[in-house]
């Protein structure tokens, strides 16, 4: 385990000393500051360096380090090295992160052959003993189909790096130096997606669809004008023939999870699968505007489904206010609402197990005889009545489970 930070408050350090978690030094001035706030230094020690400039790969330039806020300088990495040299520090590490979602397979070879020529030197000059090189993440996915080719072989780039250790390592006697690696978004993003249901049409200068889902649950299109696959259910094969914006109810211009994008006609109460969203969904979510984050369902190889994480309640979102009067009253009158709308729903009649609601509206207005129809009921005498949607018919496509949450938390499951 290695805590890699930057800006560390006191706190965190000292929990990594109880977990027992290597320390990776983002800053010059941190050796320091654990001194002061901490105390002897543990017997490994990591630090990020930054070597500047712009980092190139064979096509071009896929870095520019300089601007990035994390890490030290070489000669700053040289100096800390040597201070925790001096204050009893035995092991070192090296870790640097200079490209972020890299296609093409060269970044970690590259990577990997600047730090081994640095460690080298640092082991070589000051006399320490370099333990490991943590090569960090930077592996990127194809969010873009039309980058499917550039897509990362990772045994290849194992192979790369392994051409650079033997070249650089291996001669300068150590070959006992071992590699790390962090590949989170290569793991993870695959793995995960946003199911979202659209809930209006709207046409202006663009085409709208928009969506029960905002950038409170997916941040990087809003942050980056990140790219992320979205498939209209039931009609994934079906051309492209409509291009619209597909949007939140944020306010907020940027509210905006994919822009100019060609899709099938898509219309109320289509269900939207936003794909690769596994490493930057859910962890980056947030409440503005007061929007509750949805619920985590684990997808199991078998096709079996487990609710991993319940969708937000409004007790939720006002529980920290409970530090004045006001807050309490406030936290009071949402439990209550919160317990009045379990229980009105509850007490609904049902010919089959119900979902949670997928859109932040009721949908109305769906064809009575359509046996894909959802049917819908809510309790308008409150203002969160838009919340209640429940859908009694599910959508159906290819029979996977999918078990969430809704907004009175009672769990349910439904068939896809």
């Amino acid at each position: 385990m290695i805590l890699t930070s930057n800006d560390t408050p006191a706190a965190d350090y000292r929990l990594a000393v109880d977990l027992g978690a290597i320390v990776n030094f983002d800053a010059a001035d941190m050796p320091a500051y654990w001194e002061q706030h901490v105390g002897a230094f543990p017997r490994t020690v990591c630090c990020r360096v930054n070597p500047g400039g712009t980092f190139e790969a064979a096509n071009g330039i896929i870095g520019t380090p300089e601007d990035s806020k994390f890490g030290m300088t070489v000669p700053q990495l040289r100096e800390t090295f040597a201070y925790l040299r001096d204050h009893g520090v035995e092991e070192f590490g090296v870790h640097a992160f200079l490209a972020s979602n890299t296609l093409g397979g060269d970044y970690y070879p590259r990577l990997a052959r600047q730090l081994f020529e640095l460690v080298a030197d640092l082991a070589r000059d000051l006399d320490i003993h370099i333990g490991f090189v943590d090569l960090s993440g930077g592996i990127g996915i194809p969010y873009d189909p039309a980058d499917a080719d550039r897509a990362n072989d990772i045994v290849a780039i194992g192979q790369g790096v392994r051409r650079a250790y033997e070249d650089v390592l291996v001669p300068a006697g150590m070959g006992d130096v071992a590699l790390y690696a962090e590949l989170g978004r290569w793991l993870l993003a695959p793995a995960g997606a946003l199911l979202t249901r659209v809930i209006h049409e709207k046409e202006t200068y663009r085409r709208y669809l928009g969506v029960d889902a905002c950038s409170a649950n997916l941040m990087r299109p809003q942050l980056y004008g990140a790219y992320h696959r979205i498939d209209v259910l039931g009609r994934e094969d079906a051309p492209a023939l409509a291009t619209y914006n597909v949007v939140g109810g944020l306010c907020e211009n940027g509210d905006q999870l994919a822009q100019d994008r060609p899709l099938p006609e898509t219309h109320l109460g289509d269900l939207l699968l936003i794909r690769d969203v596994g490493a930057h969904g859910h962890s980056m979510g947030y409440n503005y505007n007061g929007k509750l984050r949805s619920a985590e369902v684990l997808l199991r190889a078998d096709g079996t489904t487990e609710l991993i994480r319940r969708a937000e309640r409004v007790t939720d979102y006002f529980a920290t206010l409970d530090a004045t009067e006001v807050g309490c009253r406030a936290l009071t009158l949402a439990a209550r609402w919160q317990a009045d709308l379990s229980a009105e729903l509850s007490a609904e009649p049902s010919a089959e197990p119900q979902l949670g609601a997928l859109s932040a509206e009721p949908q109305l207005g769906a064809p009575s005889d359509d046996p894909h129809a959802q049917r819908t009921t809510h309790t308008p005498r409150t203002p969160y009545a838009a919340h209640t949607a429940r859908v009694a018919h599910p959508y159906k496509t290819d029979g996977v489970t999918v078990t969430t949450v809704d907004n009175a938390g009672g769990d349910s499951k439904r068939k896809l």
